[in-house]
C-alpha cells in the first residue's frame, strides 16, 4: 500500500520517539484504531526494505494486510458496525 492510500482509510501518522538516540531518524509508521482494536503499519524503514509497500497488521501480528481494498473492505465492515 501506499502511504496516500493510508491516509485515505483515516490512518493518522504516528512518529517514534528516538530522543534517546543520537541521529534522528524522523521514522514514524500508521495507526488507526476501532476502540481496543488498533491496526498499525510498519514504519518508515521497514517500508523501504519491503519491495510491496507499506503493510498493515495488529498489535499480536495475527492479521496482516498487504492490499488496499482488502484493508478497506475490513475497515468498512468496522465502520458498519460501530457501537
Amino acid at each position: 500500500m501506499t502511504k496516500a492510500e493510508l491516509v485515505k482509510l483515516g490512518f493518522n501518522k504516528i512518529f517514534i520517539d528516538d530522543s534517546d538516540d543520537i541521529v534522528v531518524t524522523n521514522n514514524y509508521f500508521y495507526e488507526l484504531s476501532f476502540g481496543e482494536l488498533i491496526f498499525i503499519s510498519g514504519d518508515r524503514d521497514q517500508m523501504h526494505s519491503n519491495d510491496k509497500g507499506w503493510y498493515v497488521t495488529t498489535p499480536c501480528q495475527s492479521l496482516k494486510f498487504h492490499h488496499f481494498t482488502e484493508l478497506q473492505n475490513v475497515i468498512n465492515i468496522f465502520e458498519r458496525n460501530k457501537i
